[in-house]
């Protein structure tokens, strides 16, 4: 059972609820390991008389792996699980685009957290990450997404929402983001959660895997992956590149790590994907 808070699930957001469930279902009973909703009545969401909503759904079994630690079988059997939920989810009727990059958007955002983190006395790791964020925002041409073709897409695909059962995919959980922008999110977020080791860097290997399974279904190159880390950067930077990113929790570190890579290696994406991944025969 998951209920839904009031303070964070306006009635608008509980409509587009009832939306992403009803797909999740579809996606479920054409095979997609992710859990079942259960309706009542044609409805998914439901209400106690006190006013609570929530949602009931089929219990699903598997692990949680660590953010970077997933292996290469994990990897191909993620990326073959993510090719085929795309796949079918371009067969659901399309919607108004959610959202796409706007420098003014980003713009408003990054003179905020400069101003604060200068009134705050921020660390040098502070300052460096907004000021390459402020170099790229300087440069980038956003008319270099006009490629990238919008569809539904899950937008919250990160480690804590896979479970996995050894080397497969048990479920894909949490829906509740999907929206209609660009199913480019969704790989690039799940390889930056996934495949991405502080210690480490990135495991390219496992992404050519990943990559490989996704092909099965889709096709999806080296260069759609740069712009595909190009695009989650411009969504996610204004997240977890704030003054205060050094006294959050955990996972907004995490996140501000894997974005402030993809910052230090804007320039070369491109080329380290072209020389790094490659889909394997």
């Amino acid at each position: 059972v998951k209920q839904y808070h009031p303070n964070r699930f306006s009635l608008s957001k509980l409509k587009q609820v009832e939306v992403t469930l009803q797909i999740q279902d579809i996606l479920h009973n054409q095979g997609i390991h992710c859990p079942k909703p259960l309706s009542l009545k044609g409805k998914y969401l439901c209400r106690t008389i006190s006013g609570v909503h929530f949602v009931c759904m089929e219990h699903s079994k598997g692990t949680l792996v660590s953010p970077g630690a997933l292996n290469n079988s994990q990897l191909y059997h993620l990326g073959k699980t993510t090719g085929y939920m795309h796949k079918l989810l371009r067969k659901i009727p399309p919607s108004k685009l959610y959202w796409k990059p706007t420098y003014q958007n980003m713009e408003e955002k990054w003179d905020n957290q400069w101003i604060n983190a200068q009134l705050n006395h921020r660390s040098d790791r502070v300052y460096h990450a907004l000021q390459k964020q402020q170099e790229i925002l300087s440069k980038i041409d956003f008319n270099c997404f006009d490629s990238c073709t919008p569809g539904w897409t899950h937008w919250d695909l990160w480690m804590d929402n896979l479970l996995f059962d050894t080397n497969q995919v048990a479920a894909i959980l949490d829906f509740d983001r999907m929206r209609y922008v660009f199913p480019e999110l969704d790989v690039s977020r799940v390889l930056l959660s996934g495949a991405y080791s502080l210690e480490k860097g990135m495991n390219w290997q496992g992404i050519s895997h990943f990559l490989t399974g996704y092909n099965e279904f889709l096709p999806f190159t080296s260069d759609n992956l740069a712009k595909a880390f190009q695009l989650t950067w411009c969504q996610e930077s204004p997240w977890w590149i704030t003054h205060d990113i050094e006294e959050r929790d955990e996972n907004p570190k995490r996140f501000f790590e894997e974005i402030c890579w993809i910052s230090e290696n804007w320039n070369h994406l491109e080329e380290i994907t072209r020389s790094q991944v490659e889909v394997l025969k």
